[in-house]
């Protein structure tokens, strides 16, 4: 748990991102406590300003519909390279595009971006973590002693206790201590993902019946934004080869994939790395 002693605690709850998002800081007195809750909510307006897949306006839509120079959001831009990254690392198995090629943007002077053919990308299944590590970086930055921010299954926290996080998944919840860390859960069917969330990321097979995918996925990372990124890459893993390279990259981000305790696992289908 977090040290609150002769400190101000403060927690709200919010629905932010198409899911609800809790956020819970330890500061020295009140009102810092309470600017850093409100700045932490801000990080989520400004992801969803920016990153919405379809909104007119955003970030993603100028990538959508125009081509040449555009000039996005920093945080666009951050998180753009962070996917291109982890398509490359996977060998192009983690692909957020729903048309084009994540390769049709090429990175200029941040924050500016060059669009040789517009691109239709989702960027849901690894900008909820960003925002995440976001409004961790605000609570600190507000001279918070500990801080905790979960957005609808991606969950990171800072302070110098141990905190115990439940991962909950479609065949069970158990228990998993964390300190200064984040945790994320991909699961098909969840119910938390935003309407127009195309789902997971696999272009040659994006089946849930596929008998060869994963019903859900968790990671711990030392940011949420690859432990959301990683659960949602371990979702199209199918073949032996694809999950051997996936444990390559979780070891490359100083992450690990969790499975659930034996005693509280039902017919889990989980990706064991290596």
């Amino acid at each position: 748990m977090m040290s609150e002693t002769t400190s101000a605690v403060r927690q709200r709850l919010r629905p932010k991102l198409g899911t609800w998002v809790s956020i819970r800081c330890v500061a020295p007195d009140q009102a810092m406590a309470a600017d850093a809750v409100e700045a932490a909510f801000a990080v989520f307006d400004r992801v969803d300003l920016h990153l919405h897949p379809m909104r007119s306006g955003s970030d993603l839509d100028a990538i959508r519909t125009r081509s040449g120079p555009v000039e996005v959001d920093g945080w666009t831009y951050t998180l753009l390279r962070a996917a291109q990254q982890l398509h490359g690392l996977s060998e192009g198995l983690f692909d957020p595009c729903v048309s084009g090629e994540i390769g049709d943007i090429r990175f200029r002077a941040p924050p500016q971006v060059e669009i040789v053919r517009p691109v239709s990308i989702d960027l849901g299944g690894i900008a909820k973590g960003f925002a995440v590590d976001r409004a961790i970086d605000a609570i600190r930055e507000r001279g918070c002693s500990a801080g905790l921010v979960n957005a609808g299954g991606d969950l990171r926290v800072f302070g110098a206790d141990d905190f115990t996080a439940w991962v909950r998944t479609p065949d069970a919840q158990w228990p998993v201590p964390l300190r200064d860390a984040a945790c994320a859960v991909s699961c098909t069917h969840s119910g938390q993902q935003p309407s127009e969330h195309r789902g997971f990321y696999r272009r040659d097979s994006a089946r849930d019946d596929d008998d060869r995918a994963l019903r859900w996925a968790a990671v711990v990372a030392p940011s949420a934004l690859w432990a959301d990124a990683l659960a949602t890459y371990a979702m199209v893993c199918r073949t032996a080869a694809e999950r051997l390279r996936f444990g390559v990259v979780l070891a490359h981000f100083g992450a690990r994939a969790l499975d659930a305790p034996a005693e509280s696992q039902k017919n889990a289908r989980r990706v064991r790395p290596g």
